[in-house]
């Protein structure tokens, strides 16, 4: 069934109280009028089903939004627990990015590549903006590409003829 205003995901929450998907679609309906609201509606669907990484990473989201940076890093951090995949994983390394957290940032950065059989250009564009980034603060030599900094696209590279070029 779909729904498409908050009145028809409540309504189908008062029938079915335990199904996760409806807490999390009523915290995506109503995120524009208030993420308290949001919030409780994104924990009460991790309870029903914690491991669901997209609630953990919607949930992150808003506690991010709200300046609860410990939070945040706890949920992506489950998100990527709970799913092995490239998007938990890659949200992970932009929380690290926005946070200024270039070790980590990197970390998840590699790990969401090894995800990947060719790199995506949201992941060459991203790192290539933090090795901007650090050279800027730092004297420090630094890798000539970013590639350098992630192994898994180093070997890509070589076998694939992709991601050859430093930032674009």
């Amino acid at each position: 069934m779909r729904f498409e205003t908050v009145p028809e995901i409540e309504a189908a929450i008062k029938l079915i109280p335990d199904q996760a998907e409806y807490y999390t679609l009523l915290a995506i309906l109503t995120s524009n009028t208030g993420d308290s609201r949001a919030i409780t509606a994104l924990q009460r669907a991790a309870v029903l089903n914690p491991s669901n990484a997209r609630t953990w990473i919607e949930l992150a989201l808003r506690y991010e939004a709200r300046g609860e940076n410990k939070l945040a890093e706890e949920s992506f951090r489950r998100a990527a627990s709970e799913d092995k995949q490239y998007l938990p994983r890659w949200t992970l390394a932009n929380f690290y990015f926005r946070q200024g957290n270039t070790q980590e940032f990197w970390r998840w950065a590699n790990s969401a590549a090894e995800m990947l059989y060719a790199p995506l250009p949201a992941l060459r564009k991203s790192c290539g903006r933090r090795e901007s980034d650090q050279s800027a603060q730092s004297a420090v030599a630094r890798p000539a590409s970013w590639i350098s900094r992630l192994p898994v696209l180093r070997r890509s590279s070589k076998s694939h003829g992709r991601c050859a070029r430093t930032r674009d």
